[in-house]
């Protein structure tokens, strides 16, 4: 084939092919993608936006949990308040960087984070705690996601069920001793606490 390019060359039926790497193997070895055209700028055209698309896979195929975190932090830090940004960093600098910091967002997996889930809770953290660092955890993969063209999917992961608080009821003597209390010292809201506790015992 004549060459007429650095990544163009022409086929002995006329046709251009142009060539641009895709991505990288395990082993680290470049894996072409090749384009045709029936003229030289036609398939150098179509080198050009592969490569440019190729470029941002790659960059989002290799971009980890860490990256993504100080980018996302700086687009949401004029958005939330001061004390929900704290949250954020709690959460991300205590728990998920330790554990992901260095892993690639795209090779993020169910197994990987339901492990993680299941080390917090054997660590004695809440499981609506647990739940509220994987809200925070998937906001921050969403935005990476919209940034940087790959696709995650978490359906897989299983969250712990949110404990519910139990609700204590007074006894029978304490009640007496409130309804004693607000009738003795009546108010616009001891009234309105005193029907309650009527309502309750009937």
């Amino acid at each position: 084939m004549e060459k007429t390019g650095i990544t163009i060359t022409k086929r002995k039926d006329g046709r251009y092919v142009g060539k641009f790497i895709a991505e990288y193997a395990d082993n680290g070895k470049a894996q072409y993608h090749y384009v045709y055209g029936k003229t030289y700028e036609e398939a150098e055209n179509k080198v050009l936006i592969g490569r440019e698309i190729a470029s941002r896979y790659l960059s989002g195929r290799y971009i980890t949990v860490s990256k993504v975190y100080r980018e996302w932090l700086n687009a949401v830090v004029n958005r939330v308040k001061e004390s929900t940004l704290a949250n954020y960093r709690n959460k991300f600098e205590k728990h998920i960087l330790p554990e992901f910091g260095d892993i690639p967002c795209a090779d993020l997996t169910a197994g990987r984070i339901n492990a993680f889930i299941n080390k917090k809770l054997a660590d004695g953290l809440s499981a609506s705690y647990v739940r509220d660092i994987f809200t925070v955890f998937k906001t921050m993969l969403k935005y990476a996601q919209e940034e940087y063209g790959f696709r995650l999917s978490l359906k897989n992961v299983t969250l712990p069920k949110a404990e519910k608080k139990q609700v204590e009821k007074i006894s029978d003597e304490q009640q007496k001793k409130l309804v004693s209390y607000l009738k003795a010292n009546m108010s616009i809201t001891a009234f309105g606490n005193l029907l309650s506790e009527q309502h309750l015992e009937n």
